[in-house]
């Protein structure tokens, strides 16, 4: 079995979540605010409507190394399964003002841009934008505003199906624990969203 091969399998480990304690008089009663699935597997092979990229503000992932064999990330791996059209069409995507390149007039932290899905099997692909440069550092606060922006987005407009991964845990540097906390608190406020954690 080659690595791909092994990358594709998804298991379903657990679930994480969020319960509320009511007391009335002397009865306690726990109420579940939100349950999400932890799925060990690939995200970029994903069959889900939005597959969430933790992205830069200016759209690179991983360039050319990253489409002939496959790193760690989650970027690259979606970088190496589509041979790179998804990051053409990032580095596009980037940019806030049109034939200015996105080093200069990039997203900031806290913002996302969405793109096609390049032939995986999703519909768009939403980078969220944790960092503006690569191998930045990541703040908790910009984390919890794009997923907030996100959730809104997916609602909104109708994606009903998401995966995500562990955002700013990578190169950002971000706490995994903290980031469950975080994002576990947001996804509470839009269970209409079939929303999936995915560990690599």
């Amino acid at each position: 079995m080659n690595k791909e091969e092994r990358m594709s399998g998804n298991l379903e480990l657990e679930y994480i979540g969020l319960r509320k304690v009511i007391c009335k008089g002397d009865k306690t009663i726990e109420k579940e605010l939100v349950k999400i699935p932890v799925i060990k597997g690939d995200i970029a092979l994903a069959e889900v409507d939005i597959i969430v990229n933790a992205a830069n503000g200016c759209g690179w992932m991983g360039g050319k190394r990253c489409q002939s064999e496959l790193h760690k990330g989650v970027a690259e791996h979606i970088n190496y399964y589509t041979k790179g059209t998804v990051e053409q069409e990032a580095r596009k995507a980037a940019r806030k003002v049109p034939y200015i390149s996105s080093w200069i007039f990039g997203h900031k932290a806290g913002d996302f841009f969405v793109t096609g899905s390049g032939g995986l099997k999703c519909k768009k692909i939403v980078h969220a934008v944790t960092m503006r440069y690569p191998a930045s550092h990541s703040k908790t606060e910009t984390v919890t505003e794009v997923l907030r922006k996100i959730f809104e987005f997916c609602s909104e407009e109708g994606y009903k199906s998401i995966a995500l991964p562990a955002l700013g845990c990578g190169n950002g540097g971000i706490d995994r624990g903290k980031f469950r906390e975080v994002f576990l608190d947001e996804a509470q406020h839009f269970p209409e969203l079939d929303i999936r954690y995915y560990t690599l």
